[in-house]
């Protein structure tokens, strides 16, 4: 390591893991705060040194002092409530809901402690409808709701991926009652956000802020309603007549957020950030060249998915791009 920076922050990175060790066991009320700060800068620090089995480590370390491996979520309980919620009430709800959030993210890399894998068995007493979505004080309500949907979606959506046609078709009355609830909930997520954003234009209380986060979360709800639409079909022909104008729409709305972020760039450099810790374009424009047939839209989302090198937690533009590559490459040839 010859970068005296590296260096430096590696030395850091030692002495705040042997100072945590020693304060673990202390009565301190707050130990269990700070040690989740450091979580997550741990995480941060081992994702931009590139290390993700490290970075994983930590995260799951995090999970561990939340206590949330003995609040494992059951699939069901997602439509009604987060599981950070069922967390012991001492911890930072902020810290919590970082800590959860990223292991969102681990799930869709199959690395999450929290949620496990679907079988067919689980929907059996699962009848019912998706229950009504309430209003959104604040946009973070409504983050918490968009997070709740991205699990069920990565739950529900890994076990369709696995299936056969023919097992689609053997199974199809117990995965389309599923599929219905989903799309109901998302359903019920646009509306919300679209009464969220006309009680806060009457009281101009939406900030610039609010107003990108609030593209993002349409943009989120766009590319989960057109891949759960297509869930259960395996044909290409029908994937592409049904919903290539949908994918077309989610790389129109990532495009447009990906230019005003420079809004935000600072003055000096007129960059844009390099390191969030949210989900944003990164997860979409991915799904959308690994679940959309037409090679045009595909093209369109990895050029703006190679527009802005940037990481997102542990989703990462640059290997998202290297990976979306070689997904299009055989049609090239």
């Amino acid at each position: 390591m010859t970068n005296r920076y590296h260096r430096f922050a590696l030395g850091q990175y030692n002495r705040a893991v042997a100072h945590l060790i020693s304060r673990m066991n202390s009565n301190d009320p707050s130990v269990k705060n700070m040690a989740l700060i450091c979580c997550l800068l741990f995480v941060v620090f081992k994702l931009t040194r590139g290390r993700y089995d490290l970075a994983i480590v930590h995260l799951q370390n995090g999970v561990k002092l939340l206590g949330a491996e003995a609040q494992r979520p059951n699939y069901s309980s997602l439509y009604h409530t987060h599981p950070s919620l069922a967390l012991e009430r001492q911890i930072e709800p902020s810290f919590a809901a970082a800590i959860m959030h990223l292991d969102q993210q681990s799930a869709h890399f199959g690395v999450s402690k929290l949620h496990d894998g679907l079988a067919l068995e689980m929907f059996a007493d699962q009848a019912g409808h998706a229950p009504t979505i309430m209003d959104f004080q604040t946009i973070q309500d409504a983050w918490i709701v968009r997070d709740r949907i991205f699990i069920q979606f990565c739950m529900f959506g890994t076990l369709c991926e696995s299936f056969s046609a023919v097992e689609i078709s053997a199974n199809y009355g117990v995965l389309s009652m599923e599929q219905r609830k989903q799309q109901v909930q998302l359903a019920g997520f646009a509306e919300a956000l679209d009464r969220f954003e006309k009680a806060s234009i009457r009281g101009r209380c939406l900030t610039a802020r609010e107003r990108r986060a609030l593209a993002i979360l349409r943009m989120h709800h766009a590319a989960l309603s057109v891949t759960t639409d297509i869930c259960l079909i395996k044909c290409g022909d029908t994937i592409r007549s049904i919903s290539t104008g949908r994918f077309h729409n989610v790389v129109d709305q990532a495009q447009n957020i990906t230019g005003r972020l420079m809004e935000i760039a600072p003055r000096s450099t007129h960059r844009r950030p390099t390191l969030l810790m949210e989900t944003g374009t990164i997860a979409p424009l991915f799904f959308v060249i690994a679940k959309c047939d037409d090679a045009a839209v595909r093209q369109r989302a990895l050029a703006v998915l190679e527009s802005w090198p940037h990481r997102e937690g542990l989703w990462d533009s640059q290997l998202a791009a290297t990976l979306a590559r070689q997904m299009i490459s055989p049609e090239v040839h």
